[in-house]
């Protein structure tokens, strides 16, 4: 019981610390976005000559405006047409994604910690080894494990 008092303490002060930095993450206000001013007035696309627009490559023939502009899939691969806050939500996501990646490792090694020290013919789970064999030279309950011999000894 006290084993258990402990585990749901610390739990409950991880994720008060989990909300608290997450609470500490929404307060900062995301930076202004700086938006491009042109101090050249805006041309009218269909008054140039679309040659005379285009960039040169070396041969001489322009490239195709799709070339010169960024692709939206690869302004998305990016983030660049995302808002600040969406990619603040995927670091988040990523952040929390290996937080619980790391408590689910610390859970199956705790487990396989626990498994070594648990009857393994009642199942009861005893604190420390010592009581283990305590329990087993009590009630009886050592279990055979079969012995291998060495295969990859040769004589």
């Amino acid at each position: 019981a006290r084993r258990e008092q402990e585990q749901a303490r610390l739990k409950a002060e991880k994720e008060a610390a989990r909300r608290e930095k997450a609470q500490q993450h929404q307060k900062k206000a995301p930076p202004p976005q700086a938006q491009a001013t042109n101090a050249e007035p805006a041309e009218d696309p269909l008054s140039t000559d679309p040659l005379e627009a285009a960039p040169l490559v070396s041969d001489g023939l322009p490239l195709p405006a799709a070339a010169t502009e960024p692709s939206a899939a690869g302004a998305r691969a990016t983030g660049e047409d995302r808002p600040a806050s969406e990619q603040e939500e995927d670091d988040d996501e990523e952040r929390d994604y290996r937080y619980y990646e790391q408590r689910k490792r610390e859970r199956q090694l705790k487990a396989e910690q626990d498994a070594k020290t648990t009857c393994s013919v009642c199942g009861v789970y005893f604190p420390t080894r010592n009581k283990l064999f305590q329990h087993i030279e009590a009630s009886g309950h050592a279990s055979y494990k079969s012995v291998k011999p060495n295969a990859g000894k040769r004589k």
